[in-house]
């Protein structure tokens, strides 16, 4: 009885300096000390709220980012915004056929209030005669301001300009150009003397709100 009474006292007195302990410590920096190594998943049943700035340029082993909620999302290091939702739902797709005689000039027209995004040109010239043609778009600026001239290297098929025959000239290429509102034009010119045929574009990319 006397062995389990220093026991009990024994084990009452531990009790009470680890409760000092703790109690000057702070439970939580005591359990803290012994906690390392937690890795949280972040599942669609429960999500993680995020704020604040998040950088994602170091994510590796294959992984996305899923940008959701539309958003603005800041592209550094211009520090410039882009609002995601500007554009969902507005692609666009200008296309048409025009005849040429030396040269030619096609407009194409973009609605008011709104800006043209070009991300893909695409041209097939048939050409009679000559030795190639050159074909330029003239933009008007989103902000307003002076038409800007783009060129649109077209890139000759074989056979093109021998002994006058049919011959083709074609443009595929990525692009990213902005197309004001308003008039803006395809200009067409061939090389040489007598040079005559067709120009089938198509310019593919999507609608924004222009600047006010």
């Amino acid at each position: 009885m006397k062995r389990f009474t220093r026991y009990a006292f024994g084990a009452a007195g531990l009790f009470a300096l680890v409760s000092a302990v703790l109690l000057t410590a702070g439970w939580g920096s005591a359990v803290a000390s012994n906690v390392s190594g937690v890795f949280v998943t972040n599942t669609a049943s429960n999500p993680l709220p995020v704020s604040g700035t998040v950088s994602v340029g170091s994510i590796g082993g294959g992984a996305t980012v899923d940008v959701g909620n539309t958003p603005s999302v800041k592209l550094d290091p211009t520090g410039n915004t882009v609002q995601l939702a500007s554009h969902l739902g507005q692609q666009a797709l200008i296309s048409g056929t025009f005849s040429f005689n030396g040269a030619a000039i096609q407009d194409f027209t973009v609605p008011a209030g709104k800006a043209f995004v070009i991300e893909h040109v695409s041209a097939r010239v048939t050409a009679n005669g000559g030795e190639g043609a050159e074909l330029d778009a003239k933009l008007a600026p989103a902000g307003g301001g002076l038409p800007y001239t783009v060129y649109l290297p077209l890139e000759a098929q074989p056979g093109f300009g021998q002994g006058g025959s049919l011959s083709l000239l074609v443009l595929d290429e990525d692009v990213t150009l902005v197309a004001g509102p308003g008039a803006n034009t395809l200009t067409i010119a061939g090389s040489g003397s007598g040079v005559d045929g067709r120009v089938d574009y198509t310019l593919y990319g999507y609608l924004v709100d222009a600047p006010a």
